[in-house]
């Protein structure tokens, strides 16, 4: 699962509203955690890992098929590759959590942190 806590001392999903991210912990119990350069003391880019999408996977080796077998193998390696990046984050109040999170939050981590 991508964009949310897997570790640390919040939990939760985490959301992106109106280019803002935060972290929904469990039934809200004080609110939204908002995570930007103002709430985050430190963080650091644990890892990085690419995922096929098997849709995609599928799809593609079908429409390739309609072409030729080799265009069925060519679909097949073209499928999209979605990204999840592990993030620790120190906040300013001491709370540590471990974030995964897809491309586009992680370019919208990426820019709130600047």
């Amino acid at each position: 699962m991508t964009n949310i806590a897997t570790a640390g001392d919040l939990s939760g999903p985490v959301i992106c509203e109106k280019g803002k991210l935060f972290l929904a912990t469990k039934a809200f119990q004080r609110g939204r955690v908002y995570i930007d350069k103002t709430t985050v003391q430190e963080y650091q880019v644990i890892g990085e890992t690419d995922h096929v999408s098997v849709g995609s996977v599928i799809a593609r080796g079908a429409v390739g098929s309609m072409v030729n077998p080799l265009g069925a193998l060519i679909g097949m390696a073209t499928a999209k590759k979605k990204g999840v990046h592990s993030v620790a984050i120190i906040f300013n109040d001491g709370r540590k959590v471990l974030l995964d999170l897809n491309d586009d939050y992680y370019k919208t981590f990426s820019l709130l942190m600047m």
